[in-house]
């Protein structure tokens, strides 16, 4: 018995193969170790005490697939608790000074190094294999930005960064090494879709359900993680006035279709009227003609008889003239 999936690769699909990480988060390579997770498309499981940069890993992947607002929501943190600045420059504790407030410490308090993650994806069916980096940095110690690249084939990032000192350097450095660069996350994000075949819209799936530790109510999860945040009473608003708007319309025209229930008798009728009057207007004209009709009827009925008559005046004229001749020859004779 065939099957529709027989020939199917055992893990089809763009799969992540390898994680390389530099200088992100908890992950510190001032001393050049380069951080490596390598599930080889596989599904892997990430184990550790709080704190050991399970969210951190996690983050590095969203980060690479585009996601740039909300980080280490899976350890329940709020969004403006992590951010690209801060993973730079390698938060790792927050110190209470006395007050409300809290000083964050960090591993790289001076933000002048480089960070870079990479990932690798493999598709087992195509056999085809594509690289994407991301190197981020600290302008002006406070600001931060960064390059977007791409390479199709595997690629590993300690070679990437053996001479890669200066920010302004990245990419011609990454040129140089085969990837093709850009500043533009839209740019980049269109690199990873035409490979893969991911739309926008899933990619933000991802990024919105990723990270999510628990799921307490459905429904819930799906108003925070699935749908599109909106204006929902001004979308209601709208709809419950396109419904007004749409009864209005139906009961006029129910109105309508009502009053034409009621005017097809008088069409009838009228229709019955106009007929009567074309016929009797027929029977005007031929009324008025008819004077004419029968003096020409008149006509044209009389007229043999009156040439055969004529033709009798010529013949009885011609025997008078025959018996006058005659006539004549006998008082002569």
């Amino acid at each position: 018995m065939n099957h529709l999936f027989d020939n199917r690769p055992e893990r089809p699909g763009y799969r992540l193969n390898q994680l390389e990480i530099s200088n992100w988060g908890t992950f510190d390579s001032r001393a050049g170790q380069i951080y490596r997770f390598q599930p080889d498309g596989r599904t892997s499981l990430l184990v550790g005490h709080n704190g050991s940069g399970k969210s951190t890993l996690v983050d590095a992947i969203t980060t690479l697939l585009g996601n740039n607002r909300s980080y280490n929501l899976a350890a329940g943190a709020k969004s403006r608790e992590r951010t690209p600045k801060s993973y730079i420059k390698g938060a790792f504790d927050n110190v209470a000074d006395g007050s409300e407030t809290s000083t964050v410490r960090f591993l790289r308090p001076k933000g002048d190094t480089l960070t870079a993650l990479l990932a690798r994806f493999h598709d087992e069916k195509l056999g085809k294999t594509f690289t994407i980096l991301q190197v981020l940095y600290l302008k002006n110690g406070d600001i931060e930005d960064r390059v977007y690249a791409i390479a199709d084939e595997a690629k590993e990032l300690a070679p990437m960064l053996n001479g890669l000192v200066k920010s302004d350097q990245v990419r011609n450095h990454l040129k140089q090494r085969g990837f093709q660069t850009s500043k533009k996350a839209s740019e980049y994000l269109g690199w990873i879709a035409k490979r893969t075949g991911m739309q926008t819209k899933a990619i933000d799936m991802f990024n919105q359900t990723v990270a999510v530790k628990n799921i307490d109510s459905l429904t819930k999860f799906i108003r925070s993680h699935m749908l599109e945040a909106t204006n929902w009473r001004d979308k209601v608003q709208s709809l419950l006035t396109h419904f007004n708007d749409l009864s209005s319309t139906h009961e006029q025209l129910q109105r309508a279709r009502g009053q034409i229930d009621l005017l097809r008798p008088v069409r009838k009728i009228g229709q019955q009227f106009l007929s009567l009057q074309e016929k009797l207007d027929g029977m005007d004209q031929n009324l008025a003609a008819a004077d004419l009709f029968f003096a020409s009827a008149f006509i044209e009925l009389f007229e043999p008889e009156i040439e055969r008559q004529q033709a009798n005046a010529q013949a009885m004229a011609d025997e008078v003239a025959r018996m006058d001749t005659q006539l004549v020859a006998l008082v002569e004779t």
